[in-house]
């Protein structure tokens, strides 16, 4: 049976929405670089497939965990979640099949293990640094402990993914992933918000924090064309140019 859902608010749709967005950016990023993840059928990075991040089954209990205390108070409906996230290819092969997984299903599991510690996530204890990694790895098994160490060497010597400029959805970049991945997570960031919108009253567009900033902020390009925007209805209203 499926514990009851956590009491949510667009506040914790649209952090789990962004915060997904910006991992897909930020594994895709590494994973071109060093040339991993040609097997895996299911990319961009989560987003595609059955148990993917966007499915409301998976969203629903990601999500509490943004609630007060949700990492602890709601570890039954993450727990949930998380199980049915780990049907998609890239869990079954590390998390399940890694003695027999290939190498490159390893490399983009250890890329994934590491990209989730650099990221601030509760249910795994916050955002940690390059300089911390080291000492958690080794608790993995021998096999997942070498590849995790290898990879963290090579993501270290590449030049890091700006994930500042990922402001919201509303000014989300391209960041440095190629331009077909960019445009299809633009299409189900897009495609996730009007069925949320639709299916369960979550308006995820009009919530966006970014834009509901003092008018004395700074504006922000995004509606010039310099980069893509997920909702230029917004842009429209205002002659090309989002002002804060």
């Amino acid at each position: 049976m499926n514990p009851p859902p956590a009491p949510l608010s667009v506040k914790e749709i649209y952090q789990w929405i962004f915060e997904t967005s910006m991992h897909v950016q930020h594994i895709e990023y590494f994973l071109q670089r060093l040339q991993v993840g040609r097997d895996d059928p299911q990319r961009p990075h989560d987003i595609i497939g059955p148990g993917n991040k966007f499915e409301w089954s998976v969203i629903q209990g990601l999500a509490s965990q943004y609630l007060p205390n949700g990492d602890q108070r709601y570890l039954a409906q993450i727990t949930a979640s998380l199980k049915h996230h780990r049907q998609q290819y890239h869990h079954q092969q590390w998390n399940l099949n890694y003695a027999s997984a290939p190498e490159d299903s390893l490399e983009l599991g250890a890329i994934d293990a590491i990209c989730s510690m650099l990221e601030d996530r509760p249910y795994q204890g916050g955002k940690h640094t390059y300089n911390e990694i080291p000492l958690i790895i080794t608790k993995n098994p021998r096999l997942k402990f070498f590849t995790l160490d290898a990879m963290l060497k090579e993501m270290q010597k590449i030049k890091q993914p700006p994930l500042d400029r990922l402001l919201s959805l509303r000014e989300f970049p391209n960041i440095g992933i190629s331009a077909e991945f960019y445009d299809i997570l633009i299409a189900r960031i897009q495609q996730t918000a009007a069925q949320l919108k639709q299916e369960h009253n979550f308006d995820i567009i009009n919530y966006d924090p970014y834009f509901q900033r003092t008018a004395s902020s700074p504006a922000i390009l995004g509606c010039s064309g310099k980069y893509k925007v997920i909702f230029p209805s917004v842009c429209s209203s205002i002659g090309g140019v989002a002002i804060i």
